[in-house]
């Protein structure tokens, strides 16, 4: 959770998840003269209208990842801007090195979890898997371990979490990024492939990360595996064309990352009609992530 004290009034922004299991907002941490922001987790979430029910003490805005979901949750709240969490991203954790060799043709940086989709992508043997479990099994059928390709935190059979420096180290070894669930969030690893610089290869989904792609960083392909071959194999050609410009990827996003702080922070603004506020600090601090 970030708290900016920029203004006379604190400003709370979280994600659903960071609330505690009845949603209920500690009246002893959070000012209710402030403005909360809400960033969602999951595409077209019910979680965040109960949030804001259970705390209507409180002046909630919802951050919607796509325009689609703003519209969907402005049928039973009004305070809801499209404001996509990718956004608050930080930017300086994930660059672009050309010194760094490239070994893999595709990194993988997913959940180990079914609805990742991952195996998609075996006909991709020189692919590089970075994971994480996202929640305790229930069912133990939900676990999925790829077996194609590199496991980068696993290290004599036992798993390892990786660091976000490692990270970058490992996303500018691979040529590009790959993404295969058909809906989630607005998911970080895909921001934060573009923001070292790697074209995207990604099924279509739901959720708000496609809100970021576009024709000189990403390839859309078909939720079948040959799709997914087929669609590396382009990418790899655009990359030896210039077509897809690593430097051109990052720069994009950069961009795009500013539009939406940019709807916040004049968001905000409108609401407390304060004047000499450094704008530039409160970017500063939403790269939070």
């Amino acid at each position: 959770m970030l708290t900016i004290n920029n203004y006379s009034k604190p400003i709370y922004i979280m994600f659903d998840y960071n609330l505690p299991n009845d949603l209920k907002l500690d009246n002893n941490k959070y000012n209710k003269n402030g403005l909360i922001f809400i960033l969602t987790s999951w595409y077209k979430t019910d979680k965040v209208f109960k949030i804001i029910n259970i705390n209507n003490e409180y002046d909630i805005t919802i951050l919607a990842n796509t325009f689609e979901e703003k519209i969907f949750f402005e049928k039973k709240t009004k305070n809801v801007l499209f404001c996509n969490h990718n956004a608050f991203l930080n930017e300086n954790k994930y660059n672009i090195y050309d010194s760094i060799v490239k070994k893999y043709d595709l990194v993988i940086d997913s959940a180990f979890h079914a609805y990742k989709n991952v195996n998609i992508a075996k006909k991709i043997k020189n692919t590089l898997h970075i994971g994480y479990f996202k929640y305790i099994l229930i069912n133990t059928n939900d676990k999925v371990i790829p077996n194609f390709g590199v496991l980068a935190n696993f290290k004599n059979g036992e798993y390892i979490k990786l660091d976000k420096t490692l990270i970058n180290i490992y996303y500018n070894q691979s040529l590009m990024g790959g993404l295969f669930s058909e809906c989630e969030g607005a998911c970080f690893a895909s921001s934060q492939y573009l923001l070292s610089g790697l074209p995207v290869i990604s099924i279509k989904s739901r959720g708000g990360r496609d809100i970021w792609y576009n024709e000189n960083n990403s390839i859309i392909c078909e939720n079948n595996e040959d799709s997914v071959y087929e669609a590396v194999e382009l990418a790899k050609s655009k990359l030896i064309s210039g077509e897809f410009n690593r430097v051109k990827i990052r720069e994009l996003h950069l961009k795009q990352m500013d539009e939406h702080r940019n709807t916040l922070i004049n968001y905000i603004n409108t609401r407390f009609l304060e004047e000499n506020i450094n704008i530039n600090d409160i970017k500063k601090q939403l790269a939070f992530f």
